[in-house]
C-alpha cells in the first residue's frame, strides 16, 4: 500500500482500536487457484505482545483449505469521503478522497474443534447486544453450531496503517472541509469530519470556521 509519510500510522494503541470498531473486514490469499477474498467480521487480541485475528469461515467456503498454512492479507476500511475541489481555500486544487485503512499480513492456520466452540462464544459475546439471549445459549447450541464453519487465526507480523486525512493540507482548508462535510449530514460525512478534527493535533478544539470563499 502507497503510504506518504503524512499519512502514516504508527501508533499501536491507535491501530488496535481501528481494527476493533472496524471489525469487518477482508481476507485475502492467493494459490495456484487465483485470489481468493471473503468478508468477514474479526476478533483481535494480544498474546505474548503478538497481535492475532480469529474469525471463521461457513464450512462450503473453500477458501480456508486454500488459505491454510499460507500468508494472507486482512484489510480494514474505516470511514471515507470524497473531497471536492471546491472545498479548499487555494485558487488551483484537485478532486481526491479522504480515507482510513489497515492492512494486516500473517500466518492463516485453521483452528480444532475445541477452540473453534471458544471462538464461536467469543464472537457472540462480543457482537451480540442482547444479553437475555446470550445467557440462554449452552455448550449443545455452540457445539451444533460448529459444526457448520471452519474457525483460524491469522498470526499478524506486518501492517500498515494509513489515514488519508487532509494532514497535507493547510489549517484553514481543513477547517473548510470539516465545514463541507458537515452541511452534507450524512453519518458518513459526519464521521470523515470528526475523524479530520481528531487526528490532526492542530484542529482539536476548532468549532467554527471561516464563511465559504465567494465565487
Amino acid at each position: 500500500m502507497y503510504i506518504p509519510n503524512e499519512f502514516e500510522i504508527k501508533d499501536k494503541n491507535e491501530i488496535k482500536s481501528f481494527i476493533k470498531e472496524n471489525s469487518f473486514g477482508m481476507i485475502i490469499s492467493y494459490s495456484d487457484d487465483g485470489f481468493q477474498v471473503t468478508h468477514v467480521p474479526l476478533l483481535l487480541e494480544e498474546e505474548d505482545e503478538t497481535l492475532y485475528l480469529y474469525g471463521h469461515f461457513a464450512i462450503g467456503n473453500g477458501h480456508w483449505k486454500l488459505a491454510n498454512g499460507r500468508r494472507v492479507l486482512a484489510i480494514f476500511n474505516g470511514p471515507h469521503y470524497y473531497i471536492s475541489p471546491r472545498w479548499y481555500r487555494a485558487n488551483e486544487a484537485v478532486p481526491t478522497w479522504n480515507y482510513m485503512t489497515v492492512h494486516c499480513e500473517g500466518q492463516f492456520n485453521t483452528i480444532d474443534n475445541v477452540k473453534n466452540v471458544e471462538i464461536l462464544k467469543k464472537m457472540l459475546e462480543y457482537y451480540e447486544i442482547d444479553r437475555e439471549l446470550k445467557n440462554k445459549m449452552e455448550e449443545p447450541y455452540y457445539s451444533k453450531m460448529s459444526k457448520g464453519v471452519k474457525s483460524f487465526s491469522i498470526r499478524i507480523d506486518k501492517i500498515y496503517a494509513k489515514y488519508k486525512l487532509s494532514q497535507n493540507r493547510t489549517h484553514d482548508d481543513r477547517l473548510f472541509i470539516v465545514e463541507n462535510l458537515r452541511k452534507i449530514n450524512t453519518q458518513d460525512s459526519l464521521r470523515m469530519a470528526e475523524e479530520i478534527i481528531r487526528c490532526n493535533n492542530d484542529m482539536k478544539g476548532e468549532g467554527t470556521v471561516k464563511p465559504p470563499l465567494k465565487e
